[in-house]
């Protein structure tokens, strides 16, 4: 388990998510050379997005469609994390 905190592309603000992942996916995903749905493939969508934008699931729900598909999103990276756990 990781706390990820980022800041959100749209609003700026710091948004954080406690997020189940391996010791190796975290040090995959902050190496930052492959995409998010490489290293988390059953990960819901909507926390994919955050890993990738730092949009809440409510900043989410408000600027994107209910049938939007992310799976083919980048892998940018933005703002900062914290890493909380011994996954």
């Amino acid at each position: 388990m990781a706390l990820i905190r980022k800041i959100s592309i749209i609003t700026g603000t710091w948004n954080e998510m406690e997020l189940e992942m391996t010791r190796e996916q975290e040090d995959r995903y902050h190496k930052g050379s492959e995409l998010v749905q490489e290293i988390f493939p059953s990960m819901p969508a909507e926390y994919r997005e955050f890993l990738i934008s730092g949009m809440s699931i409510d900043e989410q729900n408000q600027h994107f469609p209910s049938n939007r598909d992310t799976s083919q999103g980048t892998h940018g990276r933005g703002g900062e994390y914290y890493h909380n756990g011994n996954s």
